[in-house]
């Protein structure tokens, strides 16, 4: 089964994370599944950036939040970038402050799958 993820309205809130059917509030996660859910996010970012499509918005009517690339030379630049695109998100700035605690003690290795149901590769 594909899991279809409305990508614009996950990434520009910052209260949970949503898998499928499962929703996780960010204020509940514990700093490494936080942590592990941005490592996920990064090794998956090309991939978000191909589902999201950007030709259908920036040729689409606006207004957009300030994280979704206005025109086509920030749509490229998002794409050839999408670590530092992602960390512009709502949801990565909340996972990366709830994570701090963990990042900062050095949490080892991102376990195959996370109890968020994000596939670490």
């Amino acid at each position: 089964m594909e899991l279809l993820v409305d990508w614009f309205t996950l990434l520009g809130q910052n209260v949970y994370w949503s898998y499928g059917d499962r929703q996780t509030s960010i204020a509940e996660m514990t700093p490494r599944d936080a942590r592990n859910l941005l490592v996920a996010l990064d090794r998956q970012g090309q991939a978000i950036m191909d589902v999201i499509g950007w030709q259908a918005v920036y040729h689409a009517s606006g207004p957009y939040p300030d994280w979704i690339p206005a025109n086509e030379l920030a749509a490229k630049d998002a794409t050839r970038n999408p670590r530092r695109w992602l960390a512009l998100t709502p949801l990565v700035q909340a996972l990366a402050e709830h994570a701090a605690p963990a990042i900062a003690t050095g949490v080892r290795a991102v376990p195959r799958t996370s109890p968020l149901g994000v596939v670490a590769s």
